[in-house]
């Protein structure tokens, strides 16, 4: 009796987690018209492609109307240059988890570097 109990329970588990998890991906908004449909942005990665979307019009001089998201994806960066290191810079040796962000404007692409919060880094190679 007690191993059914127990199966019982497991099985309620995985239930609610497959239930959930499903559910989970229908709902919350729809993205910005200014998105390229087929970028997926991670959750929680909306407010730094706009930050990079903001970055990258006012330093190239783009309309923000007309940048496309094209992949966004999370990474954990080696350190607190976001993969991007300046020469004669010295960056925290930490793991830094944030976003690789690649922006088009129709003619080019850009990559930005970001953590989860606050720096947005172009990162020209």
């Amino acid at each position: 009796m007690c191993s059914r109990l127990v199966f019982g329970l497991c099985l309620a588990t995985v239930l609610t987690l497959v239930v959930g998890c499903a559910s989970a991906g229908q709902q919350g908004s729809a993205p910005e018209p200014s998105l390229s449909p087929s970028a997926a942005v991670p959750p929680g990665a909306e407010a730094m492609v706009e930050k990079a979307r903001e970055d990258l019009a006012q330093n190239k001089g783009i309309p923000k109307e007309g940048i496309q998201v094209v992949k966004v994806e999370a990474v954990e960066w080696s350190d607190a240059s976001l993969g991007c290191p300046k020469a004669g810079f010295v960056y925290a040796q930490v793991i830094t988890p944030g976003y690789r962000i690649i922006l088009a404007d129709g003619q080019r692409q850009y990559e930005y570097h970001t953590d989860r919060s606050r720096s947005v880094v172009l990162c020209e190679r």
